[in-house]
């Protein structure tokens, strides 16, 4: 991570990506709006998770109904939605499962934050690259390699609502050509105590939950490179107590809880064909298995899924005449196992697995018409057997007319094919009804970017879009107390998007993000629920003497309609980091000593988002304040 540190905007603008066009490339010329989460950003602001990083970022926002961390962007996130609009990827794996679609991004991930290199975040339709799910964002985490010195980092923290954990990482080269890095990550917090005034009546007891809020986590992975070959492995677990009297379980007990786990190998494997050729090679075997367990008066019952897949990529990329950049690749998955199980005392209920395969062929030429004007053109198709094949394109026109400004008009097409939950299972107890003739969910955007460098240290990025979105696949009740995703009518949406970003002399670095969005159903033009207007994020941290580093981050969002039509407050919630290094006398042997101070909502802020159709509450309160030390060394 040091050689992050001290990056100049100069130096940082020259740090290339990889997502938007699959091979690396200046962020100025990719046919995107994206964002750049370094290292350093990591550890200057204390992210955790995914999460944190991501609601920090312009367009971005979450929520939390306390069992998962859900996603909104560009002003849609439909409650409880299993974020499958989004498509996270690691090192270029996708991460989605595919029975719910679901991507994991609190510590449902628990991934060392020191193993990431940078996060790259590229708004907008990525399917004509990337398949299903990529419609309104792809985000792929990018892990360090081992360095040419071996590094070894861990850490221990404390905190509010007894959390606890500790991590370990790893780095060392092995011989000339190869190098290892190893990281683990383990946690326990108790969790907080709770009160419902929706169940605070004398038939549902006192709308107390207490000790039913608890979580624990672990994770490890380790990268191996050697030479053209990559070889990567992750595990990561989640267990949660669910403490909100979720799908009208009962309050106020610990066996009520979900379970989330996910593992995958893959190989990756670069081989240059003369001058300009490359040809990569991908193979993985992918398993996230789900648990759940479910309290009723009467019965426990107990789900799970179990989705077990093995895939892999080929692709081919080359410089043609007249300054053309060709990308081919196709990609293949057979999921196997994609099952979902449901039983109690009583016997079984559900038990169907759901075998399926797909496969794609996609194609970019990115093309330079003037040393100043450059044009993209994207396609791909994708053939799964399990839902209707889908075409998707992209065109992009990137322009320079100076050195220091860039413009891109972006257009793009991307899709989401249903998951196996909303297609294909039946679960009577819970009143979910099967649709097997659900259509992908589409949508088309339009966006206007310009990147303007204002002198040496400061960067502006404004951003004008334009979505519409048809057969969106969205959750209706159907009956009494029973449920079916059905294609509705669709939504659509305008925005802004404003961002400044500092770096200045002497390790400070400062930004501003603004975001303006109006997302309304398209049959009624009404505002989508769980979608704030506003959005405002600052931050910023810089040394404070020789031996403390501070940094400040203010989030600020308008209200939010709720399913049950009522309205959240507009709030304002401020996080602290400090970090102290005592002086270099203290160190021996190489060791490196910090301790970190984290407060979460400095001022106790108390705000609530939008609770999903499977909860009795409006909305959910989030976090109040909370304190965290960690202690950390490297050597």
């Amino acid at each position: 991570m040091e050689e992050l540190l001290d990056l100049s905007l100069e130096e940082l603008l020259q740090v290339k990506i990889s997502t938007a066009a699959k091979y690396e490339q200046l962020a100025a010329d990719a046919p995107a709006s994206v964002t750049l989460v370094t290292a350093e950003d990591i550890d200057l602001y204390g992210y955790r998770n995914l999460a944190e990083i991501l609601r920090h970022t312009a367009g971005f926002y979450s929520s939390d109904d306390r069992n998962y961390t859900y996603l909104g962007v560009r002003g849609f996130s439909r409650p409880s939605d299993y974020n499958n609009r989004v498509l996270l990827l690691l090192d270029g794996h996708a991460l989605n499962e595919s029975v719910f679609g679901q991507t994991l991004l609190g510590n449902e991930m628990p991934l060392d934050m020191s193993s990431i290199q940078q996060v790259e975040i590229v708004r907008g339709p990525g399917s004509a690259l990337y398949g299903s799910y990529a419609m309104f964002a792809v985000v792929n985490v990018i892990t360090r390699k081992g360095g040419p010195q071996p590094e070894t980092h861990l850490a221990v923290e404390g905190g509010g609502w007894g959390r606890r954990e500790a991590s370990a990482a790893h780095s060392r080269p092995l011989g000339s050509r190869g190098s290892l890095h190893l990281s683990g990550r383990w946690g326990d917090v108790a969790g907080k105590n709770y009160y419902f005034p929706e169940y605070a009546s004398a038939d549902s007891g006192s709308g107390f939950s207490r000790k039913s809020d608890a979580e624990r986590y672990r994770s490890f992975f380790a990268r191996l490179d050697y030479g053209r070959l990559t070889v990567q492995a992750l595990h990561t677990w989640r267990h949660k107590g669910i403490p909100t009297g979720a799908y009208e379980t009962l309050l106020d007990d610990a066996r009520t809880w979900s379970r989330d786990s996910h593992n995958f190998a893959e190989l990756h494997f670069a081989q240059p064909l003369g001058e300009t050729g490359r040809l990569i090679l991908r193979g993985y075997v992918d398993d996230a298995p789900y648990q759940g367990s479910y309290l009723y008066p009467d019965f426990l019952q107990l789900d799970e899924t179990q989705n077990r897949a093995v895939g892999g990529e080929v692709q081919f990329h080359t410089d043609l005449p007249h300054a053309n950049r060709l990308v081919v690749g196709s990609d293949f998955r057979r999921d196997f196992r994609a099952s979902y199980f449901e039983y109690d005392a009583a016997g079984i209920d559900f038990d169907r697995n759901f075998p399926f395969h797909q496969y794609s062929l996609y194609l970019q030429d990115h093309w330079e018409l003037t040393p100043s004007l450059s044009a993209v053109l994207g396609v791909r198709h994708d053939r799964p057997s399990i839902a209707r094949s889908t075409t998707t394109p992209r065109i992009a026109l990137i322009y320079h007319p100076a050195p220091r400004t860039g413009l891109k008009l972006l257009y793009g097409e991307a899709f989401r094919t249903p998951g196996v939950w909303e297609s294909k299972v039946e679960d009577e107890n819970l009143g979910f009804l099967a649709n097997p003739d659900l259509m992908p969910e589409q949508i088309r955007t339009a966006e206007l970017v310009w990147e303007q460098r204002l002198g040496r240290q400061l960067l502006q990025t404004v951003s004008l879009y334009e979505y519409r979105m048809k057969h969106l696949i969205d959750q209706i009740q159907v009956g009494d107390e029973r449920y079916q995703f059905r294609n509705t009518s669709g939504a659509r949406a305008r925005g802004v998007e404003v961002q400044l970003e500092a770096r200045l002399p002497g390790g400070a670095q400062a930004y501003a993000r603004y975001a303006l969005q109006r997302a309304e159903a398209a049959d009624t033009g009404k505002r989508l629920t769980n979608s704030p207007p506003h959005q405002l994020r600052l931050g910023g941290g810089s040394p404070v003497g020789r031996y403390l580093t501070a940094s400040v981050q203010l989030l600020a969002e308008s209200g939010r309609l709720t399913l049950r039509q009522s309205q959240t407050s507009a709030f304002w919630q401020t996080d602290l980091r400090l970090v102290a290094r005592p002086p270099r006398a203290f160190s021996a042997w190489g060791l490196e000593l910090r301790a970190v101070l984290l407060v979460r909502n400095l001022f106790d802020s108390n705000y609530a988002v939008p609770a999903g159709l499977e909860l009795r509450q409006a909305t959910i309160t989030q976090d109040g304040r909370s304190l965290a030390l960690r202690l950390e060394s490297a050597w």
